[in-house]
C-alpha cells in the first residue's frame, strides 16, 4: 500500500487534506465536558490516531521512496500542525490549548514515521537482492544513475541507447539482474518479448520507421536486455560502422517525444 502511495502521491495528498480539515473541524466543535481540562483515553486514542493517520499520508507523498531527507520534513510539518491545532483551540469557547495533546499528537506521528522508515528499509533489503552493485543497468533500474528512460512499470524499463544504431534505438531490460539472457525464468521471458510487442508500434509511429528491429547480444553488458532498433531497410544492423555517440541534446529531444507517447501505454 505504501508503494502504491508513494507511486500515485495525489492521492496521499488528498487523504493529508480531507485528514488535516477533519481534524481542524473536530477542534472547533464545542463539548462542554471539556472544561476543565479532563484528558481521557478516548481523548488520546483519538489524537494519536488522528496524527498517526496524518503522518501515514504526509510521508508518502513527500518522500516518494528515495528522498529520505524529507522523512524529517515530513514530521516538523505534522508537528507543527499539531501546534497550529492546539493554538486554534484557544480561540474556541470551551477549548483549551494542552501540552499533553501535543505530545500524544507527536507520538502518533512518531509512530507512523519509525513504521514508514522500516518499510524504506525493508524494501532496500528486498531490492538489494534483486540487483547487481557493479552492473550498469542495475543502477538504472535503481535510479542511481541518470539515463534516458522512456517507459518502465514494475518489472521492466526501456531507455535510450546512448550508443544507437538508428536515432530512437532502445534498449528493453527486466529490473531484476539476470546475466545471460535465456537464464531468464519463463513469466520474465515472455513478458519481455509481449512488452516489446508493446512498445515497439508507438517507437515506430514516433521515430517514423518502417519497423522496429530486435537483436539479442548479451556481451556487451552483462544483464539480459533487448535491443529495440528504428529501421528503413535490412541492411542497418550488424554494421559497427553504423554505432555512433550520441549527443545529450539529441537523447533528450527523443525522450521526451516517447516518453509523451508511452505515457499512456
Amino acid at each position: 500500500m505504501i508503494k502504491l502511495l508513494e507511486k500515485y502521491s495525489w492521492i496521499s495528498w488528498v487523504f493529508v487534506i480531507i485528514i488535516a480539515i477533519a481534524i481542524f473541524y473536530i477542534s472547533s466543535l464545542i463539548f462542554e465536558s471539556s472544561v476543565g481540562g479532563k484528558f481521557g483515553w478516548k481523548t488520546i486514542a483519538y489524537h494519536f490516531l488522528a496524527f498517526f493517520s496524518l503522518a501515514f499520508f504526509l510521508l508518502p507523498a513527500l518522500v516518494q521512496g528515495n528522498k529520505k531527507p524529507f522523512i524529517f520534513w515530513g514530521i516538523v510539518i505534522a508537528v507543527l500542525y499539531g501546534i497550529s491545532d492546539e493554538i486554534h483551540q484557544l480561540f474556541v469557547p470551551s477549548r483549551h490549548f494542552a501540552i499533553s495533546d501535543i505530545m500524544v499528537n507527536s507520538c502518533g506521528i512518531l509512530f507512523s514515521s519509525l513504521i514508514y522508515t522500516i518499510s524504506l528499509k525493508l524494501r532496500g533489503k528486498a531490492n538489494k537482492s534483486l540487483f547487481m552493485d557493479n552492473c550498469r543497468f542495475c543502477q538504472i533500474a535503481q535510479k542511481k544513475v541518470q539515463d534516458y528512460v522512456i517507459w518502465e512499470d514494475k518489472n521492466f524499463i526501456a531507455f535510450l541507447d546512448v550508443n544507437p544504431v538508428k536515432s530512437g534505438h532502445c534498449m528493453l531490460i527486466p529490473k531484476r539482474h539476470t546475466d545471460y539472457f535465456f537464464d531468464l525464468d519463463d513469466e520474465l521471458y515472455l513478458g519481455l518479448f509481449k512488452t516489446a510487442k508493446k512498445l515497439s508500434e508507438p517507437i515506430r509511429k514516433v521515430i517514423g520507421a518502417k519497423r522496429i528491429g530486435i537483436t539479442v547480444v548479451g556481451f556487451d553488458v552483462p544483464h539480459a536486455h533487448l535491443h529495440l532498433i528504428p529501421l528503413q531497410g535490412s541492411n542497418e544492423l550488424f554494421d559497427p560502422k553504423k554505432f555512433r555517440k550520441a549527443k545529450p541534446d539529441e537523447l533528450r529531444y527523443i525522450q521526451e517525444k516517447l516518453k509523451d507517447v508511452l505515457d499512456s501505454v
